[in-house]
């Protein structure tokens, strides 16, 4: 029960909003347009993805928003290379469709976006039912491994209602 509560007043601690982005020029106008794109009045899954070049402020942006988002979510990620940098290590050498290394990823995917320690997950289809009852944001940062992605959030049903799903830099032009 201690950790319960000591976990729920720091997740509100982290969701004070952070001011980085006031020295942005022209930020205000893409956090609307993607702000209309995710419909956060509507009780359904959406996804929606940012592409463009190298260098034109995808990640900027998507950092932003979430950080504005995360509090509406009773869970939330920012999946970057750094949390995959791991289980790709790890996993190598393995065939890309190793039943282990998505294991991996949805276990950690899981522990991370529910903020809780080493969630094990025994096989593919309970991350979809840990999940279903959750709203959740995540958001993927140049993210181009399509197996990766499948195995992360592969189907709109295994989220709760009203969760969001974005992709930014998911493929450059």
């Amino acid at each position: 029960m201690i950790e319960e509560i000591v976990s729920d007043v720091s997740d509100k601690l982290l969701l004070t909003p952070s001011e980085d982005s006031e020295n942005f020029v022209g930020i205000e106008d893409h956090i609307a347009n993607l702000s209309v794109l995710l419909r956060l009045d509507l009780e359904e899954v959406r996804m929606v993805g940012l592409w463009g070049f190298s260098g034109i402020g995808k990640t900027t942006i998507a950092r932003v928003l979430f950080n504005r988002l995360s509090r509406h979510f009773q869970g939330r990620i920012f999946i970057d290379r750094a949390f995959l940098s791991k289980s790709m290590d790890i996993y190598s050498q393995a065939n890309p469709y190793d039943y282990n290394m998505k294991l991996h990823l949805q276990s950690k995917f899981l522990s991370k976006i529910l903020g809780k320690k080493d969630i094990e997950i025994s096989q593919l289809g309970e991350l979809a039912g840990r999940l279903k009852h959750h709203k959740v944001l995540v958001f993927i940062d140049d993210l181009n491994d399509q197996v990766v992605l499948d195995s992360l959030v592969g189907q709109t049903q295994w989220f709760g209602s009203g969760s969001d799903r974005s992709l930014a830099k998911g493929y450059q032009c």
